[in-house]
């Protein structure tokens, strides 16, 4: 429609764009449309004569607004490069060094890391997986990744992805569980929502330890700083049980269970989220401000940490 009515065409790309941002559509599925376009595009040339210059427009443009996966495109024409703007061009100048660095260090410890750790492939594969589903890479990057880096590991990411039902697979791979509670692992949504029951049970009078052997069994210690957020959040928010809160954070603390880089994490992610607080408490910064001077009392904040 925007190619066919050209006065239209801002409208209708904000719009698109606008979907994006609040979430009605990902980029995955712009990237999927625009692919579909593009392989329509002859037969859309008969009946708009501009149709190939026009799109190579849009995608430039969505591309450099960074919703749109342009690697992922066919060529528009054979022997065809999309458009890539001065961006792009640097960026992927930077990525090729940096990769190129990357092979040399793991052509170098490759030995170590299979001595230290016989899975080294899998995991790096699992890690460039996720990488595709979190539409951190798209899947063309992979090939481009393949000639410089170790071809093993790419393959296996592939393998990996192309799995039926992969996606959902993929996303619990570093989720909850494993070992300790032989459970097969939780996405990301799932753990904010066992994180957000296991705080309304300890509030509610909940055992001090029952909650931090909870915190524990998520089997994610890289996520503590959503326990943080959380908590923190709920001393902001609580009138009179936030001394039972702030008690659970010291404890997971100074049990080693939650690390001094995952406090600040969490610390900063309120800190980041403060204008929205305030709209149902207004008061939310100075309460935050309290609780980060009262944290490096009890030292599970550094002296440096400020409130920006």
């Amino acid at each position: 429609m925007a190619m066919e009515r050209q006065k239209a065409q801002v409208k209708l790309l904000d719009l698109l764009k606008k979907a994006v941002e609040v979430g009605l559509i990902n980029t995955t599925q712009v990237t999927k449309g625009f692919s579909r376009i593009i392989d329509s595009v002859e037969d859309l040339s008969l009946d708009i004569p501009e149709a190939r210059s026009v799109l190579q427009s849009f995608i430039s443009k969505v591309a450099y607004e960074g919703w749109l996966w342009a690697s992922s495109l066919k060529s528009l024409s054979a022997g065809e490069k999309l458009l890539e703007t001065p961006a792009l061009m640097c960026l992927k100048t930077r990525l090729s060094r940096l990769s190129e660095s990357i092979s040399c260090r793991v052509t170098l410890q490759r030995r170590h890391c299979s001595i230290d750790n016989p899975v080294v492939v899998e995991e790096l594969a699992m890690f460039l997986a996720r990488d595709v589903v979190d539409e951190v890479l798209a899947p063309r990057d992979l090939e481009e990744l393949g000639s410089t880096v170790g071809g093993k590991v790419i393959q296996t990411a592939k393998t990996l992805l192309e799995a039926r039902l992969s996606g959902e697979r993929i996303l619990r791979c570093w989720g909850g569980g494993g070992i300790e509670t032989k459970s097969p692992g939780c996405t990301v949504s799932e753990v904010k929502e066992k994180i957000q029951v296991l705080l309304e049970e300890y509030v509610s009078g909940g055992d001090l330890k029952e909650a931090c052997r909870c915190v524990k069994e998520l089997g994610m210690p890289f996520s503590h700083h959503e326990v943080v957020k959380k908590s923190v959040v709920r001393i902001i928010e609580e009138k009179e049980k936030k001394e039972r809160v702030w008690k659970l954070l010291k404890v997971c603390f100074e049990s080693g269970l939650v690390t001094i880089y995952q406090m600040t994490k969490g610390f900063k992610r309120v800190g980041e989220s403060l204008e929205d607080l305030s709209l149902d408490v207004p008061d939310a910064a100075e309460k935050f401000s309290c609780c980060v001077e009262r944290a490096k009392v009890d030292g599970f904040l550094d002296e440096s940490f400020a409130v920006e």
